[in-house]
C-alpha cells in the first residue's frame, strides 16, 4: 500500500514539474482550467435558466374567429344570457365511445339542447370542428378556448363567448361547445354547463325563430 502511494505521489510530482517548467505543460494546464470553467458555467446556466413554456395549442385545431361577423343588436332571435348573438362555431367531442353526429344530424342535435337552435346552423353557417374523446365538460371547454383565435388578446375581453355542455345520445354522452359572437365585447367568457337542463338557461331562442325553422 505504501509503495502504491509513493508511486502516485511521484507521478504527481512529475506532472507538476512538467506543468510548471515547460510551455507545453502550461498550455495544457490553461486548457484544462478553461474546460472545467466552461463545464461549471454551462451547468449553472441550466440550473438558473427559465424553463421553456410548453404550448398547449395544436395548430391543426385552431379556429380563427377574428374575421367572422359579430352579432347585431337588432337581431333578437338568438341570445346568450339575454345578449343578442350569432352562432360562429360548433365543436363536438365524444364522452366515451360514441360516434359523432354527421353534418345532416347537427341541427337536430342542437334542437335537443334548445328548441329552435338547430335553425341557426343554416342561418349563421358556423365553423364545425370534431374533437377527439374528452373526459369532462370543463376540460373540453378550457382546451377549446385556447384554440379559438379572436382579434383581441384575451378571449374574455372580446365579443365572443363559449358555451360548453353535454347532451345524451342513444349510444352515450356527447360534448357540445358553441362559440357565439355578440355585437360588442362582454365578460361572458367561457360558460360551462354541468347539467343538460342548463342549456336553456344559458341560450335563448325566440319563438318566431323556432317556428321559422
Amino acid at each position: 500500500m505504501v509503495q502504491i502511494l509513493q508511486t502516485i505521489f511521484a507521478a504527481l510530482q512529475r506532472t507538476l514539474h512538467f506543468v510548471m517548467t515547460t510551455s507545453t505543460g502550461r498550455l495544457i494546464a490553461v486548457g484544462v482550467v478553461v474546460l472545467v470553467a466552461a463545464t461549471i458555467l454551462r451547468n449553472l446556466v441550466k440550473v438558473f435558466r427559465k424553463p421553456k413554456e410548453i404550448s398547449l395549442v395544436d395548430p391543426l385545431r385552431v379556429v380563427d374567429l377574428s374575421a367572422q361577423p359579430l352579432g347585431e343588436l337588432s337581431r333578437n332571435e338568438l341570445k346568450v344570457h339575454n345578449l343578442p348573438v350569432r352562432l360562429g362555431a360548433i365543436a363536438l367531442a365524444p364522452l366515451g365511445r360514441i360516434e359523432l353526429p354527421s353534418d345532416e344530424e347537427l341541427p337536430a342535435v342542437l334542437d335537443t339542447l334548445v328548441p329552435g337552435l338547430g335553425a341557426f346552423v343554416k342561418r349563421d353557417n358556423p365553423v364545425v370542428r370534431n374533437w377527439p374523446n374528452q373526459v369532462s365538460v370543463g376540460g373540453f371547454a378550457n382546451n377549446l378556448a385556447l384554440h379559438l383565435q379572436v382579434a383581441e388578446h384575451d378571449f374574455s375581453e372580446s365579443p365572443w363567448c363559449l358555451v360548453a355542455g353535454k347532451t345524451r345520445r342513444p349510444a352515450g354522452l356527447l360534448l357540445v361547445a358553441l362559440a357565439f359572437a355578440a355585437p360588442r365585447p362582454n365578460r361572458l367568457g367561457v360558460i360551462r354547463l354541468e347539467d343538460e337542463s342548463q342549456w336553456m338557461q344559458a341560450v335563448q331562442v325566440s319563438e318566431s325563430a323556432s317556428a321559422g325553422g
